[in-house]
């Protein structure tokens, strides 16, 4: 734990991707989200958040790091165009579409572009922040994490060998750092936790928060991200709770 916050409570924010009021209260009606329920119930809810415009992940995720909007951090969209270099910008919208950007590109801007180019360095990170003021922080999943703290992301053989991206990525990173399986904390990750997407589902998100919390080396600030209810969501409908449900079991 970060010495400047020696006997005070850590924080943990889960970002649950496209979690909505309506099928929350609805989970929570047929008892399939205790854990939510509990959190709701021992905390404070606030149903009537407004997203920043647009609201795609890697926007809301930029605003949220930086506490700007995307005319000041400069990443406005899942999809844009870059006018200084003159080219469409894909972060992950489709398969055939970076396939046909080229693949090549397409990986540079979802692994390191994204963080370390497109999100404007005029304005600091809430992570760059806390660790100016000696304050330790930790990203597990998150899209967006941009630290202050060199290191790589370990690029998978077949995804490297694919596209002739290297193998290792350069990176800053929180103190703390997890991104799939390009980026572990907990060296005995069980390779059934991989498989899906390469480590970005819950059932990883949720493995290495517990890592952190058992092996006491939760920080003063961690945020979580838990990515499948997203899916779930645009495969079933705005209220699809079985979505919702599975997410609350991670979270027990």
């Amino acid at each position: 734990m970060s010495s400047a916050f020696p006997h005070k409570k850590r924080v943990i924010m889960l970002m649950i991707d496209t979690l909505m009021d309506s099928p929350l209260q609805e989970a929570i009606k047929y008892k399939k989200a205790p854990a939510l329920k509990f959190f709701m119930e021992n905390g404070r809810y606030f149903p009537d958040l407004i997203c920043p415009f647009p609201t795609m992940s890697v926007n809301v995720d930029s605003t949220l790091l930086t506490g700007v909007y995307c005319d000041k951090h400069k990443v406005p969209g899942l999809v844009w165009f870059n006018e200084k270099e003159k080219r469409i910008v894909n972060y992950g919208s489709d398969g055939k579409e970076l396939i046909k950007l080229g693949m090549n590109q397409s990986v540079k801007d979802i692994f390191y572009n994204l963080n370390h180019v497109h999100l404007d360095k005029k304005h600091s990170t809430f992570h760059e922040v806390f660790k100016e003021k000696g304050i330790d922080t930790a990203s597990i999943n998150a899209l967006l994490y941009r630290g202050s703290n060199p290191g790589h992301l370990n690029i998978p053989f077949l995804l490297s060998l694919f596209t002739g991206v290297d193998r290792k990525l350069k990176t800053y990173a929180p103190d703390f750092f997890s991104y799939g399986g390009m980026h572990k904390l907990n060296p005995k990750t069980k390779l059934s936790e991989l498989r899906k997407k390469y480590g970005f589902n819950d059932k990883f998100s949720a493995s290495e928060l517990n890592y952190l919390i058992k092996e006491n080396k939760l920080p003063p600030f961690t945020i979580a991200y838990l990515p499948d209810l997203d899916q779930s969501v645009h495969k079933n409908g705005r209220m699809d709770i079985n979505g919702i449900e599975k997410v609350d079991m991670q979270l027990q």
